[in-house]
């Protein structure tokens, strides 16, 4: 009878105790030459690219050095709110109980309820959610209309609504610099930060990442925030830039 092959014969491999295991040294003592070096550890910088026209990373700005002037005053604007009401919600009976209220379940299975004072659309929905759509409501008015349309579904048969979980989903500010500013001088120093197409808008926008914001600047010095989540936050973006738009008043 033949004698079965052993796997280091199949492999190719000596076949004995020459073909003992034996951990891998490194590549200079393989070769006889004493002990490898260490390797160093290697570090990675950060590329040329990310860096600013002022030497920072573009993520940042310098810390201001000039401070906000009293004139220069930041107003809010919500655009949209949520809250919750935390009960189920029969949309029918509200319909047929509140005054300009549209449902129609053929088009939409959200339930419109539109104030006059201030002019505010609120979509309810069946499990008790509500989005508050407007365009030139403060957030204190914001709340304040919550309230009213959580009264106005409680006297619709539904007295366990509450006002819950109220959130600001879309916000924006304005403010006005009182002087003018070289739009076109303004993105050329900071052509990380802005951008400024003459022949598509007047304006020029300056995105900052922290805080996350957008700010679009007039040649006249008119300012448009969005992109924040609060009303500190766009005072935040506000103080960064103030002195960097000072630099390049007229």
């Amino acid at each position: 009878m033949e004698q079965e092959e052993s796997v280091e014969a199949l492999l190719g491999l000596p076949v004995g105790p020459a073909n003992a295991l034996v951990p891998a040294l490194p590549a200079g003592q393989a070769a006889g030459l004493g002990p490898a070096a260490p390797v160093a550890p290697t570090t990675t910088r950060a590329s040329a690219g990310a860096i600013g026209a002022g030497g920072y990373e573009e993520s940042d700005l310098p810390e201001p050095t000039v401070a906000l002037p009293p004139e220069v005053v930041l107003h809010s604007v919500c655009r949209s709110a949520y809250f919750t009401m935390k009960c189920t919600l029969d949309l029918k009976s509200i319909a047929f109980g509140a005054r300009n209220a549209e449902y129609n379940p053929r088009k939409e299975s959200a339930l419109l309820l539109r104030l006059i004072k201030p002019r505010v659309t609120a979509r309810i929905t069946k499990c008790g959610a509500v989005t508050l759509c407007s365009s030139k409501i403060t957030e204190e008015q914001a709340r304040q209309v919550a309230r009213k349309v959580t009264s106005i579904v409680q006297k619709c048969g539904h007295p366990g609504a509450k006002c819950c979980g109220f959130q600001i989903n879309s916000f924006k500010a304005r403010a006005n610099l009182r002087f003018p500013v070289r739009l076109e001088k303004l993105a050329e120093k900071w052509r990380r930060h802005v951008l400024y197409e003459p022949e598509v808008t007047s304006s020029a926008f300056f995105y900052l990442r922290r805080p996350r914001c957008t700010i679009g600047i007039s040649s006249g010095g008119k300012l448009g925030l969005s992109g924040m989540k609060s009303l500190e936050e766009a005072e935040e973006a506000l103080r960064k830039t103030y002195p960097i738009f000072l630099e390049f008043s007229c």
